[in-house]
């Protein structure tokens, strides 16, 4: 394996990480940031709240699942990468005689 061509799976790998890692996080202060809804004493009022605590619960959502899916796409990146690199590296020992 080229030594370029390392840095990009090294780089690939960390970035899977730290996205995994970041997405943890990001779950782990999500109930912090849609905290229970306080009632305002009228009932129209507390129809909008909820609806926009509602909004923001599933824009919390979301982009947690995002941070994960990104992870995701860099570790498939990743592995395609090594596996590709791996099959030219026998596609060409295949066609190099031995010595």
């Amino acid at each position: 394996m080229s030594g370029d061509f390392q840095v990009v799976l090294d780089s690939l790998r960390a970035m899977s990480g730290s996205f995994r890692t970041e997405g943890d996080a990001y779950a782990a202060i999500k109930p912090k940031l849609t905290p229970p809804m306080a009632d305002s004493g009228d009932a129209n009022l507390n129809n909008i709240m909820g609806v926009v605590m509602e909004c923001l619960d599933v824009l919390h959502t979301k982009m947690g699942e995002s941070i994960g899916e990104h992870a995701e796409k860099l570790q498939a990146s990743h592995d395609t990468y090594e596996r590709h690199d791996i099959d030219n590296r026998a596609l060409f020992d295949d066609l190099m005689p031995a010595d």
